[in-house]
């Protein structure tokens, strides 16, 4: 819905606002809005892949084992 700043921002042009906060103070998530229309989506978290990890097993004592961990995306 246009407001007063923004009735008369076109298509791919910019509109700039601004808002105050308390320093140390709590704020709730923001929930249930939408840019564009489009609702936020929920965030695609990144898949970690583990490779190359044998040991063999023994009745005592401890093993170290080197292995590669692989993430998917930053």
């Amino acid at each position: 819905r246009n407001v007063a700043y923004n009735a008369n921002v076109a298509a791919g042009q910019t509109v700039t606002f601004g808002f105050q906060a308390t320093p140390g103070g709590t704020s709730a998530t923001a929930t249930n809005f939408a840019v564009n229309g489009v609702q936020n989506p929920a965030p695609v978290l990144p898949k970690v892949t583990v490779a190359d990890a044998t040991v063999v097993e023994s009745n005592s004592g401890t093993k170290n084992i080197v292995f590669t961990v692989t993430l998917d995306k930053a």
